[in-house]
């Protein structure tokens, strides 16, 4: 959820471009326009934003959207374009430039093999020290090895959470996926930290 506040202060042009520069870093949330900080609490608390539901709709687009590229060539679509690169060890990366304006991508990052759970944690506490800043969201569903219920991330900037949520369902791919959209993302350092977090 995205508080657009001041917006007596644009014109319909300002505000629109404001708008567009908010979709291309998160198309999902759901956007508030205030001039005064002017929205009812109601509105903005205990609205189930974390929710597992969500974040499994999200993969299963996102799966959607890998399963409609497999030439993993380069794609221009205006001012976007994809990179595909299959990794060793079953990782997948995929890099997207969401707006050359603002050097805004996203790196979304799976595995087929499970992830050790105690390495993970290491390596996302010192990614959020060392690239924090440049971390506009992050956010995942992991498969940890030894655990019957998946692992539901999710960070912004320095902020990390995450939970076990509901156990993998029987007919279920254990797939770990996450994805990452920001500034200076280096998909190539992000792909080596989440393959050193595989387990034995």
């Amino acid at each position: 959820m995205i508080l657009l506040n001041k917006t007596d202060l644009v014109d319909d042009a300002g505000l629109s471009a404001a708008e567009a520069q908010i979709r291309a870093i998160n198309p999902g949330a759901r956007l508030h326009h205030s001039r005064r900080g002017d929205v009812a609490l109601d509105a903005l608390l205990d609205q189930g934003a974390f929710d597992l539901d969500r974040l499994q709709a999200w993969a299963a687009a996102d799966d959607q959207h890998d399963h409609g590229h497999h030439d993993h060539g380069h794609h221009d679509h205006g001012h976007h374009h994809h990179d595909h690169t299959h990794c060793h060890h079953d990782v997948h990366a995929h890099d997207s430039r969401l707006d050359h304006d603002q050097d805004i991508h996203s790196v979304a990052l799976s595995a087929e093999r499970p992830l050790n759970g105690d390495a993970f944690m290491l390596w996302v506490q010192a990614l959020a020290a060392d690239k924090g800043p440049d971390l506009l969201r992050w956010k995942g569903i992991l498969n940890f090895a030894g655990e019957d219920r998946r692992f539901v991330f999710q960070g912004v900037h320095m902020i990390l959470d995450g939970d076990l949520r509901a156990p993998w369902g029987a007919d279920e791919p254990r797939r770990s996926r996450l994805v990452f959209i920001g500034r200076n993302l280096d998909a190539a350092m992000l792909r080596e930290g989440f393959e050193s977090c595989l387990a034995a």
